[in-house]
């Protein structure tokens, strides 16, 4: 983990989909927190590895009947920002805390969960961890992103156009070179505009032509018209600054993203991670959404 996760949860989304998942987490994914959270009672204490914005948590909150006690941890620095979920009693979060290294007691919960944030970690040494802050006989959930799932493919759609509007001379270079030639002093020569403008138009006119939705996301089109529509230069160039800072976080962020899903062979080592911990797995599947598209892998048992 890096920089970039702790402006992305300062920005105060609630999950790691930004502006995909406003809300918070539905459907088949809520339904398997769910019942997971029916065998959970007020005498529980609940470890949550990568909390986030605490999305987890919160939903966790929406259970008809769980009143049990929830500390969130993150490596980032978080900014919760549902006052109701930090202002209740039984809930705490501590940002800057490393999954590989909990700074808690052994066997001081009887639950720990993670939702999409296991394998951004180093998993064994992450599991080792999990099994002593455990209870001899407690419970554990995680649910994990899978190479094949479908929240991955759309992933991979912006890292692509991430990718290419940073390319030397591409599109944001040339954005870039035109809002410093109509900066300059005095009167800025028609010709090398007028080249500028037309080369940003035309690569503009390709992204939109190759995948529009996963260019529109990446917030470069958005950042055009905005500078555009300043006419103060400085402002324009702290309009640019601002974004290459955020284009650079979500590139690392989704790179990440890649790199976590897991495969066959990361799987079994999981699992294998699990046992060497003495986390007995009870539960290996595929989370399927209900047209069949694959959303993630569910992982849950106790400590032996």
């Amino acid at each position: 983990m890096d920089i970039y996760w702790s402006q992305y949860w300062q920005q105060g989304y609630l999950t790691s989909f930004g502006d995909s998942i406003k809300a918070n987490y539905q459907g088949v994914i809520k339904d398997c927190w769910f019942r997971f959270f029916d065998n959970l009672t007020a005498q529980d204490k609940v470890i949550d590895i990568g909390t986030g914005n605490g999305a987890l948590i919160a939903l966790a909150q929406a259970h008809p009947s769980l009143r049990c006690k929830f500390v969130g941890i993150d490596y980032a620095s978080l900014k919760i920002s549902d006052k109701s979920l930090i202002e209740r009693e039984n809930v705490e979060f501590f940002s800057n805390v490393n999954a590989e290294n909990l700074a808690f007691e052994s066997g001081e919960f009887t639950t720990a969960i993670a939702q999409f944030s296991l394998e951004y970690t180093d998993i064994e040494q992450s599991i080792k961890e999990i099994s002593r802050v455990l209870v001899a006989g407690g419970r554990f959930q995680f649910v994990c992103h899978h190479v094949d799932s479908l929240i991955l493919k759309p992933n991979d759609r912006l890292l692509d156009a991430a990718l290419k509007i940073k390319e030397k001379e591409g599109v944001f270079d040339t954005l870039k070179k035109l809002v410093q030639a109509l900066g300059q002093k005095g009167t800025p020569k028609k010709e090398t505009t007028e080249k500028l403008r037309n080369k940003l138009n035309n690569l503009v006119s390709g992204f939109l032509d190759t995948d529009d939705d996963a260019f529109q996301n990446t917030g470069f089109p958005t950042l055009i018209r905005t500078v555009f529509s300043q006419k103060n230069i400085a402002h324009r160039q702290v309009m640019i600054s601002e974004f290459e800072e955020k284009l650079y976080g979500q590139i690392s962020r989704l790179t990440q993203f890649s790199e976590a899903a897991l495969n066959k062979e990361d799987k079994e080592n999981l699992l294998h991670f699990c046992q060497q911990a003495k986390l007995n797995i009870e539960n290996n599947d595929i989370i399927y959404q209900e047209d069949g598209q694959i959303l993630g892998y569910v992982f849950s048992g106790y400590k032996r």
